[in-house]
């Protein structure tokens, strides 16, 4: 995506980090086989990697879109942890379609949100670029869970037999 098409060289810089990190996010995903997509490890409170793309990209979208442009998405968090049937051909699909919105909302975004005071719903108060940092940091975190779940998956056969 072209710079110049940015209002804001901020908004641009963060769009780029974010967007870069779920191009990671899917790449991964696409790199599995179907199985390890949908393997849980054996720990309370894990997620599969198709979850954790899910989620993420719930995640952006709501932060992008719905707290710092003011656009509701209706987004169902605790759907986003269900374990679907997705393939990675689809999570790229839905990450091709949401980048696409992501960009060209976020083209005509006026510099004065960076500094607009929003209440987010689990974060509280926080400015514009509060929850463009937000959205990057939480992307993130969960792609390293999702690196980490995919060594574990390949590495399922020797942890049981240790």
């Amino acid at each position: 995506m072209e710079r110049e098409l940015f209002h804001s060289q901020e908004i641009w810089t963060f769009w780029e980090a974010i967007s870069a990190r779920l191009d990671d996010f899917v790449r991964l995903a696409t790199s599995i086989d179907q199985e390890g997509l949908h393997w849980q490890p054996p720990a309370e409170a894990t997620n599969s990697i198709a979850v954790l793309v899910v989620h993420t990209l719930g995640n952006v979208e709501e932060n992008l879109l719905e707290v710092f442009l003011h656009r509701s998405v209706g987004r169902n968090r605790d759907a986003e942890f269900i374990e679907g049937d997705f393939t990675a051909a689809e999570l790229q699909e839905k990450w091709d379609a949401l980048r696409t919105r992501l960009e060209h909302a976020l083209q005509s975004a006026p510099v004065d949100e960076l500094e607009i005071v929003r209440t987010h719903s689990r974060r509280g108060t926080m400015t514009g670029r509060g929850v463009l940092l937000s959205a990057a940091m939480h992307a993130s975190q969960h792609y390293g869970q999702a690196e980490l779940t995919r060594d574990l998956y390949g590495a399922r056969f020797s942890m049981a037999g240790s």
